[in-house]
């Protein structure tokens, strides 16, 4: 979801449809949620910016932590530091009930999967407390009792991040603007308070009348605030807990990764249909140790929209997100509409092939050759047995990959792209779809990461060629 405060600030010029002369040319299409499991909204030319089941497999919190669990069952020597001990109920009623009794301390948290704005979250100390009753779907975590405070506030850390492509992945996050909400009343561990949620959340606005509000907030309203306590605060390894971060995100798309891929292959026409910006919601402890706590379909909703430094932060990564996320022309614009863009100096040398849409570059329809290579090489699971060998003879669709991902790269100003990266081979065990295109990118990234030229160079001739 975009706020039309951010967009204009971004430099985009909104219009409605009696100002605008060309109605069709819209060109990104803004939903809450994909719910059609098949079939596609909007013309070819579009992107949506919701992947089809990403809410059901990520930003609903017992498909989150069913698919984290899972993975981490399949995958029990990978390191998930961030992993909340977690249950989802009714399913897991009697494992829950086992780690209840385990637990010294019993402080945990009862969520409900589809809530937001911190509704219908309630607070467990004693097995009574749970009335919520067996049929009642609801997600219960193992409660993290040292949390970082800020001026004896709790505080959670959002996390933007935008993806561009399921099959394959490619992520991108924000390096040095975590986003801080604090919660909306002096924390404290007496247990006569433990139940008042207003010390534990940021409740919806509706909700915060109850709540004790701290005056100081309307005081921080820097643009390095937010950055603020994070980077000077020298118990914080900021490097350290960035990267627990990205850890915590890449996991997470890949244990869902087979059910978002073929989710995608049953609405996609082509590559460009879809992108998606959202945002992970940690709570970091005491220690610097980021815990996943959900994530978020529609992040910027719960932004407090007075504080100017979270405005600056997120002018700039929505202005980079739509960057990567692409534009073309579409081709019903008017003849006098496209001559006025291109009379813009920004596009003073961009071509109409660059401006428009090229079909044949997101097509993902496989001739008999391409399909020929993918067979041989999906069975080729030694790392070795493919990394060179797959970049000789590169077919169309190769290079069609190869220049969407670097084209995207390309229009990254501020954004650092988390996935793919050129230790992502340590990850294809954890790709339980069809490897073909992690292995080419493995492959690529392995030659050309470190030059990224010389790849280019490549492209362009054979692009000259294929497309």
């Amino acid at each position: 979801m975009l706020h039309d405060g951010t967009l204009r600030a971004s430099g985009i010029t909104l219009v409605s449809k009696k100002e605008s002369s060309c109605q069709s040319c819209g060109q990104l299409s803004f939903l809450g949620w994909f719910r059609k499991p098949s079939g596609r909204l909007g013309k070819n030319f579009q992107k949506v910016n919701s992947f089809p089941s990403m809410g059901k497999e990520l930003s609903y919190k017992d498909g989150l932590f069913n698919n984290l669990n899972k993975f981490n069952q399949k995958h029990p020597r990978t390191p998930m530091p961030f992993l909340i001990p977690s249950f989802v109920l009714p399913d897991e009623m009697d494992a829950f009930k086992k780690a209840w009794v385990k637990t010294e301390n019993k402080l945990w948290i009862s969520k409900r999967p589809y809530s937001s704005f911190s509704r219908n979250i309630k607070m467990l100390t004693h097995w009574q407390d749970f009335d919520q009753g067996r049929d009642r779907r609801s997600l219960v975590q193992k409660y993290i009792q040292n949390p970082m405070l800020h001026d004896n506030l709790k505080t959670e850390v959002k996390y933007v991040f935008l993806v561009t492509s399921v099959h394959p992945l490619r992520i991108y996050s924000l390096p040095g603007s975590l986003l801080i909400s604090w919660a909306d009343s002096n924390y404290t561990a007496d247990p006569t308070r433990i139940h008042d949620t207003c010390i534990h959340l940021r409740l919806a606005d509706s909700g915060r009348n109850k709540c004790d509000r701290p005056d100081f907030m309307a005081d921080h309203t820097d643009t390095q605030y937010h950055d603020f306590y994070l980077q000077v605060n020298s118990k914080y390894n900021i490097e350290k807990l960035l990267h627990g971060m990205d850890q915590a995100v890449l996991l997470s798309l890949l244990s869902a990764e087979k059910s978002l891929t073929r989710a995608f292959y049953r609405s996609a026409k082509n590559r460009n249909d879809f992108f998606q910006l959202m945002g992970a919601d940690f709570v970091v402890d005491e220690h610097g140790t980021p815990w996943l706590m959900e994530i978020n379909a529609s992040p910027m909703r719960a932004i407090e929209p007075r504080f100017s430094c979270q405005n600056y932060h997120l002018k700039d990564f929505y202005s980079d997100a739509l960057n990567i996320a692409g534009f073309h022309l579409p081709p019903t614009i008017e003849t006098s509409a496209q001559q006025l863009i291109k009379s813009d100096h920004r596009f003073a040398n961009l071509t109409k092939v660059v401006l428009d849409q090229n079909e044949t570059l997101y097509a993902m329809k496989l001739s008999e050759d391409e399909a020929r290579k993918q067979s041989e090489f999906r069975n080729l699971n030694e790392r070795h047995s493919y990394l060179s060998s797959i970049l000789q003879n590169l077919t169309r669709d190769d290079v069609r990959l190869l220049m969407i991902a670097e084209d995207e790269l390309y229009r990254a100003r501020i954004a650092r792209r988390l996935f793919p990266k050129p230790s992502m081979g340590n990850y294809l065990q954890y790709v339980e779809s069809d490897k073909y295109y992690y292995k080419l990118l493995d492959a690529w990234e392995t030659r050309y990461g470190d030059d990224r030229s010389a790849g280019r160079k490549l492209l362009e001739t054979l692009s000259q060629e294929f497309l």
